[in-house]
């Protein structure tokens, strides 16, 4: 790739690798990058190849979250340790 190019990859969740996690997937991944950015809080709990698995294959400086899952990491502290008792949560599902 050229300076200033971006690259687009497919939906990774159309993969079996991606679900179950596979590392091979994973490091063939990390090779399209020079840094990893995850800003997906509501996957990232996920064992996926590009989720987490994908990490693996970066150096530390070369790995972070992104702005928002910075927000959403900022707002659960709140919660978590600033909230007023009692402490109300209420929470949702996603259909399947």
């Amino acid at each position: 790739m050229q300076a200033g190019e971006v690259l687009l990859l497919e939906n990774t969740r159309f993969y079996e690798e991606e679900t179950a996690g596979d590392n091979e997937f994973a490091e063939m991944l990390s090779t399209m990058g020079d840094v990893y950015v995850n800003d997906a809080f509501g996957s990232a709990h996920r064992a996926h190849a590009s989720t987490a698995i994908i990490a693996h294959f970066f150096s530390e400086g070369s790995k972070m979250f992104g702005m928002l899952m910075d927000r959403e990491v900022a707002n659960a502290n709140k919660v978590m340790h600033s909230a007023e008792n009692p402490l109300r949560l209420f929470g949702g599902c996603k259909d399947f």
